[in-house]
């Protein structure tokens, strides 16, 4: 069934063409690298003349490295099996991690360099998260 939903979702997105991609890591309990990726799009309904923009987390994906080099690989890889074409892909939004978002060999910058219409949306959200979480650490 989950597979199914996934394909659903999937088919939706490269209907829409254009999407933005968000990809974010943390450990598991296991203490194993693990990345969420979220797709955005916009959905149009010609016949209704709407549009609506659909937000989906669409899977967790292994990590072995933490480094740009090889997280970039692995959502080039990913993107390969979703049957997504990085040159539809129109923004790209991370954490303020140096290795995701450094502006000259970061994830952003690699990615940028393939795909020179992606632009770079830093997660204001997990910013806010983790100034959420400081009062918590204050003693």
């Amino acid at each position: 069934m989950a597979f199914t939903v996934r394909q659903s979702l999937l088919k939706c997105i490269r209907k829409a063409k254009y999407y933005d991609l968000m990809f974010d890591s943390t450990p598991d309990q296991a203490h194993r690298e693990q990345m969420s990726e979220v797709v955005r799009y916009v959905e149009i309904d010609f016949e209704k003349k709407t549009l609506r923009v659909k937000e989906y987390f669409l899977c967790f994906i292994q990590i072995s490295q933490k480094n740009a080099e090889s997280l970039v690989e692995d959502i080039l890889k990913q993107l390969e099996k979703d049957e997504m074409e990085l040159q539809d892909c129109r923004s790209q939004c991370y954490d303020n991690v140096a290795v995701m978002a450094k502006h000259r060999s970061g994830v952003c910058q690699r990615i940028s360099e393939k795909n020179n219409l992606v632009m770079f949306v830093k997660c204001n959200n997990h910013s806010l998260n983790l100034m959420g979480m400081q009062p918590n650490r204050i003693q």
